[in-house]
């Protein structure tokens, strides 16, 4: 029992340690965004219609992710100047001193202690995703061994599709077991329930509190159904996955775009918080561009209407294209394309590029996303491949089945209402069809559509009225509390009830592979696998396994025999 409890503290003490990290960056951040904007050195109560502190540790990472970019320009991510920047950030938060005000509250207490002591249960049993292995750790390497790599493609195509996750990561192998990895799923998923909570509190738009009802019924529907459950709500995926933190964004940004639609009420600050938040989205995913159709109707209605004068909407901008202008500029140095593996955004203008090997990678990319290819397929020969897949037909019938009984409960609890904004709807039903397409020639998997698919079921806040029996926040907490607790995998609960001492994402540890998966090299340079497909953290590992070169000085320049 004291062991347990040791381990379990030892596993609070590190994520509060990295949620205050997060959380006074992101207070540094917003500090030096009003005093730019407004021109004095404080924080708005309100962000995007949400109390601003909820939202400090999801702008620290934004913006501490897009700082990592920037800095990879120049500096390998491990360097200590690097280490020294990321603790300067948290000095802002001097600048502006508001009184501590301690005292007990229990929805605080739910918020920071019970919230996120549950979901650290999920570190006692947890893995790695495939995909960790076969190339998002050794990406993470590259990055904290090297600064931007000039045809960092050539080395294994994968590397070309790095996530801004990659950068984030990279920073934080704080220990063997990559513990952080996983913790910084946590505070997205911590940060969600938050939402929701505070959602239902919202005094202002009935909305938020119509939106959290549906999204903990459709949480708890999640435990139910085909093959035991699984309707499309958020989980805990394997470590090296960012699926859930781009789906839990997805959605917020999604729905306080269509709030913002709805009641014309944004500040500069907001203007620029969202499209910041949208790039990040982008940058998370680059399937995930559709999230800017949105931020183009809500940017085409703030003009519209003038809710922002021309040179406001323009400052509010600034920092946005700033941070793209640099992803596409990283981007096009290590791939050769704008947008990869986009091969029509592709420039063959470097040496190291080889012409045509883009369209390859976009073609693997596309299959195994198992998209509808109308060239090769009828749609229903497709569909019956799709659902073939246990896990594709188990989530998408469970989602239907919820999306019913959610219609029902609609009927049964609340007062329907006519929307009388024709702009708000017809913004509404063209982004979620919008996306079914998309997905379909895209991506349909489940893991993309999680996004979609709280967008969906939350869609029916809008169209109602009010609810018909009060519900109080003590029952509304006590539905919330079962939703965390049954997000945690069984498996989880019996590891740490069990004492068990699990050693994190074996078999790769901080700079040393495991024996047992041993490497075979194919040239005086270079090994792979000998078996499977995963280098994991070997950074004389390529699955290319071609006559790869890579030439040292200012700018480091990778090259393929294929050039």
């Amino acid at each position: 029992m004291v062991f347990l409890a040791t381990n379990y503290l030892s596993y609070f003490t590190q994520y509060f340690l990295l949620f205050s990290y997060f959380y006074f960056s992101g207070r540094s951040f917003l500090i030096l965004f009003n005093k730019l904007y407004k021109k004095i050195f404080s924080i708005p109560p309100l962000i995007l219609n949400t109390r601003s502190f909820i939202l400090y540790p999801i702008v620290g990472i934004v913006l501490v992710s897009n700082l990592l970019v920037l800095i990879n320009f120049f500096l390998p991510l491990k360097s200590l100047v690097v280490q020294i920047l990321l603790v300067t950030i948290l000095f802002l938060n001097f600048l502006k001193i508001d009184k501590l005000n301690i005292y007990l509250n229990k929805v605080y207490f739910f918020y920071y202690l019970v919230i996120p002591g549950i979901l650290l249960i999920s570190s006692f049993d947890i893995s790695f995703h495939y995909d960790a292995g076969y190339y998002h750790l050794n990406t993470q390497n590259w990055l904290r061994e090297s600064k931007t790599i000039f045809g960092f493609v050539n080395i294994f195509w994968p590397f070309g599709m790095a996530s801004i996750y990659e950068y984030l990561s990279a920073i934080l192998w704080l220990d063997n077991r990559f513990l952080y990895l996983h913790l910084i799923d946590i505070i997205f998923i911590h940060f969600f329930y938050i939402f929701i909570v505070e959602s239902f509190l919202n005094p202002k738009y009935k909305e938020y509190k119509f939106m959290s009802i549906f999204l903990v019924l459709f949480s708890i529907l999640d435990n139910f159904g085909v093959g035991g459950g699984r309707n499309g709500y958020i989980y805990f995926q394997g470590v090296g996955k960012q699926d859930i933190p781009l789906a839990i964004l997805f959605f917020f940004i999604s729905f306080t775009i269509f709030i913002l639609i709805k009641y014309k009420n944004i500040s500069i600050l907001d203007a620029s918080i969202i499209s910041i938040f949208c790039l990040f989205i982008f940058q998370l995913k680059v399937s995930s561009a559709i999230i800017f159709f949105l931020l183009g109707l809500l940017l085409y209605r703030i003009f519209y209407l003038k809710i922002l004068s021309i040179g406001q909407l323009f400052k509010s901008q600034l920092l946005f294209l700033s941070f793209t202008f640099f992803w596409f500029l990283k981007t096009y140095i290590t791939t050769g394309c704008v947008i990869f593996p986009l091969s029509i955004t592709c420039l063959n203008n470097f040496s190291w590029y080889i012409s045509g090997s883009t369209e390859s990678f976009e073609y693997i990319s596309k299959q195994a996303s198992l998209n509808y290819d109308i060239r090769s397929l009828s749609f229903s020969e497709w569909y019956i491949s799709f659902i073939s897949y246990e896990i594709n037909r188990v989530v998408l019938s469970n989602f239907l089945m919820s999306i019913f009984l959610l219609g029902l409960i609609k009927i049964l609890l609340f007062k329907k209402k006519k929307e009388s904004d024709n702009f708000l709807k017809v913004s509404l039903f063209s982004f979620i069809l919008l996306n079914i397409f998309y997905l379909i020639f895209f991506g349909p998997i489940p893991r993309y559509s999680i996004g979609i698919m709280l967008v969906i079921v939350t869609s029916y806040s809008f169209f109602i009225n009010k609810i018909k029996y009060n519900i109080k926040l003590s029952i509304f907490i006590l539905f919330a509390l079962f939703s965390v607790i049954s997000i945690v995998r069984t498996s989880s609960y019996q590891a740490f009830l069990n004492g068990e001492d699990h050693n994190l994402f074996n078999p790769s540890t901080y700079f040393v592979i495991n024996e047992e998966i041993g490497f075979t090299r194919f040239n005086e340079s270079w090994v792979f696998p000998s078996q499977g497909d995963q280098c994991w953290t070997n950074l004389e590992c390529s699955m290319a396994k071609s006559n790869i070169k890579i030439e040292e000085g200012f700018i480091k320049t990778a090259y393929n025999n294929n050039n």
